[in-house]
């Protein structure tokens, strides 16, 4: 299929989905879920086109119940609707005989919703154009590698009680990094992340003109670091990767009854955090799906830490029926484990302008990378700084840094340790992009630190 739109690829999983949901005997009650995404990926080296690549790939995966035993399927779809209704034909229905050997377990293709149309479908109004950006980058004499990323992703849900829903979102995003050398010759780089649903050029070259600003902190030489608590100014970036640490488990109420959650302190209110911090469950961005695996529908905003408290965590069905507790309709994965697929980081009060006068003596760090936790019970996480952390005296950058070891417990992080946040957010989509692109995001502002731990 060359040159899909979303409408043609939504006409194509509907017709094919009823096809498919009729070849099954009437006593057996389905689910089918069919995801995938048409992009545009290009690769950028020293500011040249390396490899493009056009990728339209959907996969189906189909759930099928009779008596609370389930089998599950899964298969890459040939976008022809008689193939794939053929190869359910031939090569699923003959394995329904296997249910008999299996556990019973929670209905799951019981959706809430019997019945239920909905669509929800965001598109792009404006594109980004590879030779713009390319002929920019040239124009700033920088040497950059990137990845571009443009085009739509999809994801559906029906089943034999007439339920269909339906997700499509058309959004772009730019992962790069700027290199250069230091008067030792030693390889340096800032790295950076440009998202718009509607393109819009002019930011991303104010955004190149930043990133070659602060490169040039790179023609000194490196500060080393002694180990010890400095003032510290984390960039949206940075916090992003902070952000990434919840996306693991620790909000997830099957997590936290199974005493996996390393949040589990302020879950029981041994421990607040600052009443600046406030997360929340946000789809309202519109990129990832509004409803779950289950075919309920979630939420718009699910607040889940609110100035400071933790006032409710992620429930999914699986939870709600193990513990007795009201599901909030949550994501969640097989083993019933929940997991957020976009969050929100409330502002702050700190303008970007006051920034460097506000931290005058300190750390600017621009991204943290190989973030894990290093101490459960203190919620304590690990990494090191890379691409751009700079040494602030005076309300100006002085220096580059050699890269560093930290090690902060988020209760500091986000307690005692935090003076403010700043006033504008930024939001991050996922950039995996392994198998395929993936759905969700992080909005967060930067976070000026009263100290940060330096330990090697």
């Amino acid at each position: 299929m060359a040159q899909v739109s979303i409408k043609d690829i939504q006409n194509f999983a509907t017709q094919t989905a009823h096809q498919v949901l009729n070849a099954f005997p009437r006593e057996y009650q389905v689910t089918l879920q069919f995801q995938g995404e048409s992009q545009n990926y290009i690769r950028l080296n020293r500011n040249r086109i390396r490899q493009s690549t056009d990728v339209l790939q959907g996969y189906w995966s189909a759930l099928v119940e009779q008596n609370q035993k389930t089998l599950e399927f899964h298969w890459s779809t040939s976008w022809d609707k008689e193939q794939d209704v053929h190869f359910v034909q031939s090569q699923i229905l003959p394995q329904l005989s296997f249910l008999d050997q299996v556990d019973s377990q929670s209905k799951k293709s019981d959706s809430p919703h019997q019945g239920h149309v909905q669509s929800q479908v965001i598109e792009s109004q404006k594109r980004p154009n590879i030779e713009d950006i390319c002929a920019e980058l040239e124009k700033l004499n920088v040497d950059c590698a990137g990845l571009l990323a443009t085009g739509f992703q999809w994801a559906s849900y029906f089943n034999s009680q007439d339920t269909c829903l339906w997700f499509a979102q058309d959004s772009h995003f730019f992962n790069y990094s700027f290199y250069t050398e230091d008067p030792l010759g030693k390889p340096r780089a800032i790295q950076n992340l440009y998202f718009n649903r509607d393109w819009n050029f002019d930011e991303l070259s104010q955004q190149f003109a930043d990133g070659k600003k602060q490169l040039a902190a790179y023609r000194k030489a490196a500060r080393v670091l002694p180990k010890g608590n400095y003032r510290a100014y984390l960039s949206p970036t940075a916090m992003r990767e902070v952000m990434t640490c919840l996306f693991f488990g620790p909000l997830s109420y099957n997590r936290y009854k199974k005493g996996d959650s390393f949040l589990h302190r302020l879950i029981d209110k041994k421990v607040t955090l600052s009443p600046k911090v406030s997360i929340t469950h946000d789809l309202s961005k519109r990129l990832a799906p509004f409803f779950n695996s289950w075919g309920e529908i979630i939420p718009d905003q699910i607040p889940l830490i609110q100035n400071g408290e933790l006032v409710q965590l992620l429930v999914g069905r699986k939870s709600a029926e193990l513990y007795g507790v009201t599901s909030n309709h949550a994501p969640s994965d097989t083993d019933g484990t929940e997991y957020p697929v976009s969050l929100s980081l409330a502002p702050g009060k700190l303008e970007e302008k006051d920034i460097l006068s506000q931290l005058n003596c300190g750390i600017w760090i621009n991204d943290l990378h190989y973030l894990n936790v290093s101490q459960f019970d203190l919620a304590r996480i690990t990494g090191v700084t890379r691409f751009g952390a700079f040494w602030v005296e005076n309300g100006q950058i002085q220096e580059p840094i050699e890269d560093f070891r930290f090690d902060v417990s988020l209760y500091d992080l986000w307690g005692d340790h935090l003076e403010d946040f700043t006033s504008r957010s930024y939001t991050f989509p996922h950039v995996d992009t392994y198998f395929a692109r993936k759905f969700g995001e992080v909005t967060t502002p930067g976070a000026l630190l009263k100290q940060f731990a330096c330990v090697l």
